[in-house]
């Protein structure tokens, strides 16, 4: 092997492992919208629904990598304030989150033919993790594209390609271990036998019960912390001056490097914060816009109005979904987390059957 491709390969390496560093935090906020989208399956149902996601995961990234890769190498003068641009949108994914978290909407009646459709269910909650995993990929190619500007053109392809990778392989690997986990409960809970062994069994599985949604809350959290720390560093770095005033601002510490770590982390952080805040009000102009425009060129091409809430389904084709395991099992307690994703006019999670008519 020569000397310049050793060197080559060394540098991807390298650039890999720190854009997989920087994009940790963007993987632990999505993970946990992925693992809600696909809590309350059928169990037998759970991976092949993940293994779909994952599909278009891959697909997702043949687009956006040469999309990125072209603007890189055509137009690299765009990448600062696509960078800045990015960082917004992580912080608005962020505090987006957390206000719809805050404040529960309503629950939308529907027919029990909808609530009890479980392959429309499948399909609308595989939908709507595809999107998620849309936005997910776009955000890692960004912030993997961010990581190696500059780089040459080789070292920036076998970067973006196989961060893009290990993540989705990463990603969907976790998600798929974390929604069996209420099933292996489930399976320990009904292990027979009155001896230790037995005992053991039902005790971890209660004890998966009580730890899986803590842990998808917990990946949430986390999450959405290292997103406004991880948005308002591509602000800092996108902004023109946004670096310089930073520096200055830790200078004016004092020359201990410890103080000066910390603080820079928590300017990036309290910069995506403000970001994140600032964004609300942007959104409810922008967003509105662009779901008309949406509408109007479906509408347009004949094609439905997909920003509507969906239908209530006329029938019910089985199999329905599975019933609910007995109260105190793993799956109740993992059924029962909170969702962290839920926006305002879900009309996915825990749907409220419409009050049946008075017999005659």
């Amino acid at each position: 092997m020569s000397a310049g491709l050793l060197a080559l390969l060394q540098e991807t390496a390298t650039a890999t492992q720190g854009a997989m560093v920087k994009t940790t935090g963007v993987v632990c906020d999505d993970l946990a919208v992925s693992c809600n989208q696909f809590i309350g399956g059928q169990p037998d149902r759970k991976i092949p629904m993940v293994m779909k996601v994952a599909k278009r995961s891959l697909i997702n990234k043949a687009i956006l990598i040469p999309s990125a890769l072209a603007l890189s190498l055509t137009f690299p003068a765009a990448i600062l304030p696509a960078l800045a641009v990015g960082g917004a949108l992580l912080c608005y994914d962020s505090m987006h989150k957390i206000t719809h978290k805050a404040i529960k909407p309503p629950p939308v009646a529907v027919s029990e033919a909808y609530a009890n459709d479980h392959a429309a269910w499948e399909k609308r909650h595989v939908k709507s993790a595809m999107h998620t995993d849309l936005v997910l990929s776009a955000e890692v190619t960004t912030v993997s594209l961010w990581s190696v500007t500059g780089a040459p053109v080789l070292v920036q392809l076998g970067t973006l390609t196989a961060t893009g990778l290990a993540m989705t392989a990463a990603v969907y690997t976790a998600v798929a271990a974390i929604i069996k986990m209420d099933d292996a409960g489930v399976a320990l809970e009904k292990v027979k036998g009155n001896g230790l062994f037995a005992k053991t069994c039902h005790k971890a599985g209660k004890a998966i019960g009580h730890v899986a949604p803590k842990l998808i809350k917990t990946i949430g959290v986390v999450g959405m912390a290292a997103m406004f720390l991880v948005g308002g560093t591509m602000l800092v770095h996108g902004i023109p001056g946004g670096e310089h005033l930073v520096g200055a601002a830790v200078s004016a510490l004092g020359a201990n490097a410890v103080v000066q770590a910390v603080a820079v982390v928590a300017l990036q952080f309290g910069v995506g914060v403000v970001a994140g805040i600032a964004s609300l009000p942007v959104a409810k102009v922008v967003i509105p816009a662009y779901k008309k425009s949406v509408a109007w060129t479906r509408k347009l091409f004949g094609k439905p109005d997909i920003t509507k809430p969906l239908a209530q389904s006329p029938q019910a084709p089985e199999p329905a979904p599975k019933l609910l395991p007995p109260k105190g099992s793993a799956s109740t307690a993992l059924n029962a987390a909170v969702r962290l994703d839920a926006p305002a006019n879900d009309t996915q999670a825990k749907p409220v059957l419409a009050a049946k008519p008075p017999k005659p």
